[in-house]
């Protein structure tokens, strides 16, 4: 009887270990040159952050919106050197129901606080549109003795309250669908 109790307990374990659902991750996704994942993906009401010295908030701008924001992490496998972008041409958020969400630019979808408030762990972003404040990103195969360069950073969107993640997607230097596990 003691086998079946111990037995049962590691199943519900597993059981509620495998139901947190708090920040979703995909797998490693692979193109020509580049492997991207999604490390974790989070929603929020406001994102509060520092620039230049001064500080900022986004926020959404209709109240049955959120802000959907992906950690994503991207490493050279193969190439030189890989030029990319991140912006509302070469990364999509993809629902359940194949409708599409753009970036927005930290830079430009913000207000500056007048009150200082706490910052939000959603930093850095991950915004490269070749502009003099976000440039294109050079992501070389070797940093140092370091194989395989790779840069992490966050992503903001606005999302419905409601939204189930189908896939990120990524066409800057090769396209890349990262896919979120269906629960």
């Amino acid at each position: 009887m003691k086998h079946y109790t111990l037995y049962i307990m590691i199943f519900l374990l597993f059981i509620v270990v495998g139901c947190d659902s708090t920040a979703k991750a995909t797998d490693w996704h692979f193109g020509d040159a580049l492997a991207a994942r999604v490390k974790q993906i989070k929603s929020t009401d406001k994102i509060i952050y520092m620039s230049s010295g001064n500080q900022y908030i986004i926020e959404p701008t209709q109240s049955d919106r959120q802000l959907t924001v992906a950690q994503l992490q991207f490493m050279n496998k193969k190439a030189s050197t890989l030029l990319m972008t991140v912006n509302r041409d070469t990364i999509t958020l993809r629902d359940n129901d194949y409708v599409d969400y753009l970036p927005l630019n930290p830079f430009v979808n913000r207000k500056i606080l007048s009150e200082k408030q706490s910052v939000s762990e959603f930093s850095p972003f991950l915004w490269a549109d070749g502009s003099e404040k976000a440039p294109i990103i050079e992501l070389p195969t070797k940093c140092g003795n370091a194989e395989n360069c790779e840069i992490v950073g966050w992503v903001v969107f606005e999302t419905p309250k409601s939204i189930t993640y189908n896939e990120l997607i990524f066409d800057s230097a090769d396209i890349i669908h990262m896919r979120f596990p269906v629960d």
